[in-house]
C-alpha cells in the first residue's frame, strides 16, 4: 500500500512481496527479481561471471605453480653409448622451445659427479626420457633415484603444452578480469539494488581463486614427489623379507663377524637383478645397501644375518655386480664345501656399515680399520682377489693394502694354515686343478707384467699417502710387484702343467678313438 494506505503500488526490481505485507523488501545478495515479484529468485547471471571468473584464475594460478620449481621423480639414469639418458618417473612435461636444450637441476642421485655438478643441459627424446649433456662422462654414470628440475623461467616455457604455460597463464588471468570488466560495461548490472556488492563478489572470487590454487598446487606437488619408484617398491618388499629371517637386526662388532654367506649374497643380486643388470657397486651402494639400511643406519651384513668370515675379499667397486657374485660363487663350489652356500666372506660394501665409513677404515688408524681386522682374524683362510682381465684390483690402493696384509700374513708363522692371496674370475679359481680359465689366466699375466702397484689410486689422498708409507715400511713398491707377480708366475706353472696334461690326454683319447684304414685287396694281374 501507498503511503495512506489507499492504493497499492508494484515492488521495483529485486524486491519482492509477500501476501499481506505493507512494504517491499530487498532480494538478498545474489537473488534478483522482476518489478512486481512476489519472491527473489538465484542471480544465475551472477553466479555464472563468478564461477567463470574463479575458474579461470584459479587455472591460471595453478598450472603456474605447478610446474615452477617442479620436483620431478627419476626412475633411472643410465649411458646409452657416449650418452646420458635419464627416464623420468612421470611424463617430464617438458618441449624445448628455445634453442635445442634446456637447464634442469639434478640432485639426490647418490652418483658423486651429478650430485656434485647439479645443473646441466638437457634435451627430450620422449615423453618420459632426457638427453642429458655431463662434462666428463668418461665413467659409469647409473642411478635410479633422485629429482629433477627444470630451472626457472624454463620451466614455465619449455613446456609441452601447445601454448607455454607461462602465456596460457597470462591469458587466463586476462580472461578473468576481462569477463568482470565485460559485466560492467554491458550495463546488466546497472539496475541491480546491489550494483557495488555484485562487483565485489566478483573481486572476491578472484581473489579466492589464487590462494586455493595455490593449495591444490602445493599438494598436488607433494603427491607427486611422495610416488614411491619401482625400485623403492622393491627395497620395501625386500627387506620385508630379509626382516622375516632376520628379526633381530641390530649392530654388531666391525670386522670379521660381519661376513656375509654366498646364499644372502646371491638373495640380494637376484633381489634387485633386474635393476642393477650389469652395474657395479658404485650403484648398488647408494641405489640398495644404503636405502635398505637406511632405519636402522647398520651394515647390510647385520640386516641380512652377519656370519664368522671364511675369506676375505679383495675386489674393485667398478667391477660389475654380476661378475663379482658369480666370482664368488665359482671360488665357493671350488673350495670344496658341499654346502658352499653356507661359506661366509667378507666384503668391504656388504659388511661395512656405509653410514660410518670414516670409524670403518679407523678413524685414520689402519690397525683399527674393518679391513685389517678381519684379515687378521684366525678364522679367515685366504684372501680372494677378484678380477677382470685389466686387473683392476690393483690399480686401487685399498686393494693393495690387502694384499700387503696377505703377504705379511704369509710371513706370519702363527699363521701356518692361511693360504695366501688367490685370484679368482668369474671362468674360476685360477690354481691350475680346474680347466677353462687358460684364456683369462693369460690375459691376467700379460696385463701383470706390465702393471706396477705405484699407479695404484684412491679417492682420498690421506688413504693413499698412508697406504703408500706402509709399503715402503715392507720393502717399497718393487717388493710389492715382486710377491703379486710371484703369485701370478706360480699360478701361471700350474696352469701350464694343467694344460699340458690336458692336452696329452685328449691326445691320447683321440688316438684311441682312431681306426685303422681297412686293407686294400690284393689285385692280381693277367699275364
Amino acid at each position: 500500500p501507498d503511503a495512506n494506505r489507499s492504493a497499492c503500488q508494484i515492488c521495483p526490481a529485486d524486491t519482492s512481496v509477500s501476501i499481506d505485507a505493507e512494504s517491499c523488501s530487498a532480494c538478498m545478495l545474489g537473488e534478483k527479481s522482476r518489478a512486481g515479484s512476489t519472491s527473489c529468485e538465484l542471480d544465475y547471471v551472477l553466479l555464472s561471471v563468478c564461477l567463470t571468473c574463479f575458474v579461470t584464475q584459479f587455472g591460471a594460478v595453478y598450472m603456474l605453480l605447478r610446474r615452477f620449481r617442479r620436483f620431478q621423480r627419476i626412475a633411472d639414469i643410465s649411458k646409452v653409448g657416449d650418452e646420458v639418458v635419464v627416464t623420468m618417473l612421470r611424463p617430464h612435461g617438458i618441449r624445448n622451445r628455445i634453442g635445442d636444450m634446456t637447464r634442469v637441476h639434478i640432485s639426490g642421485t647418490g652418483h658423486f659427479l651429478l650430485d656434485r655438478i647439479q645443473t646441466f643441459q638437457a634435451r627430450a627424446l620422449d615423453k618420459h626420457r632426457l638427453l642429458l649433456v655431463v662434462p666428463g662422462a668418461n665413467m659409469e654414470i647409473s642411478s635410479s633415484m633422485g629429482s629433477c628440475r627444470v630451472i626457472f623461467p624454463r620451466d614455465i616455457l619449455d613446456t609441452a603444452t601447445l601454448v607455454p604455460v607461462a602465456g596460457m597463464s597470462v591469458a587466463l588471468t586476462c580472461l578473468a578480469w576481462g569477463i568482470i570488466g565485460a559485466a560492467y560495461l554491458s550495463g546488466e548490472f546497472d539496475s541491480r539494488a546491489h550494483k557495488r556488492m555484485l562487483f565485489m563478489m566478483m573481486f572476491i572470487c578472484v581473489a579466492v581463486a589464487m590462494p586455493a590454487a595455490s593449495i591444490f598446487a602445493v599438494i598436488a606437488k607433494r603427491r607427486e614427489s611422495a610416488q614411491p619408484t619401482k625400485l623403492e617398491q622393491r627395497h620395501a618388499s625386500f627387506k620385508k623379507r630379509l626382516l622375516a629371517s632376520n628379526p633381530t637386526a641390530r649392530p654388531s662388532e666391525r670386522g670379521p663377524t660381519r661376513a656375509v654367506t654366498v646364499g644372502k649374497l646371491l638373495d640380494l643380486f637376484e633381489g634387485f637383478q633386474d635393476f642393477i643388470q650389469a652395474r657395479t657397486a658404485y650403484y648398488l651402494v647408494p641405489n640398495v645397501i644404503v636405502p635398505l639400511t637406511k632405519s636402522g643406519r647398520i651394515s647390510y651384513a647385520e640386516l641380512a644375518g652377519p656370519s664368522s668370515l671364511d675369506y676375505f675379499i679383495s675386489h674393485f667397486w667398478g667391477t660389475s655386480f654380476a661378475h663379482f657374485v658369480e666370482t664368488v660363487q665359482k671360488h665357493a663350489e671350488c673350495a670344496g664345501s658341499e654346502d658352499w652356500r653356507s661359506l661366509a666372506y667378507w666384503i668391504c660394501f656388504i659388511s661395512n656399515n656405509q653410514w660410518r665409513v670414516e670409524e670403518e677404515v679407523g678413524n685414520g688408524d689402519w690397525r683399527k680399520s674393518s679391513f685389517y681386522l678381519a684379515l687378521q682374524d684366525k678364522g679367515c683362510k685366504a684372501t680372494c682377489m677378484v678380477l677382470d682381465p685389466q686387473a683392476e684390483p690393483l690399480r686401487r690402493s685399498w686393494c693393495l693394502f690387502e694384499v700387503l696384509q696377505t703377504y705379511l700374513l704369509l710371513q706370519d708363522p702363527s699363521a701356518p694354515e692361511f693360504e695366501g692371496l688367490i685370484f679368482c674370475t668369474s671362468s674360476g679359481v685360477l690354481d691350475g686343478q680346474r680347466d677353462g680359465c687358460y684364456d683369462v689366466s693369460v690375459a691376467l699375466a700379460r696385463r701383470l707384467a706390465v702393471l706396477s702397484v705405484a699407479e695404484a689410486t684412491a679417492s682420498n689422498a690421506a688413504d693413499q699417502q698412508m697406504i703408500v708409507d706402509l709399503i715402503e715400511q715392507e720393502g717399497g713398491i718393487e717388493r710389492m710387484n715382486s710377491f703379486i707377480k710371484t703369485n701370478m708366475l706360480a699360478t701361471l706353472r700350474k696352469m701350464q702343467v694343467s694344460f699340458n696334461g690336458s692336452i696329452v690326454n685328449l691326445c691320447d683319447e683321440l688316438d684311441r678313438t682312431i681306426e685303422p684304414p681297412p686293407a686294400q685287396p690284393a689285385v692280381l694281374h693277367q699275364p
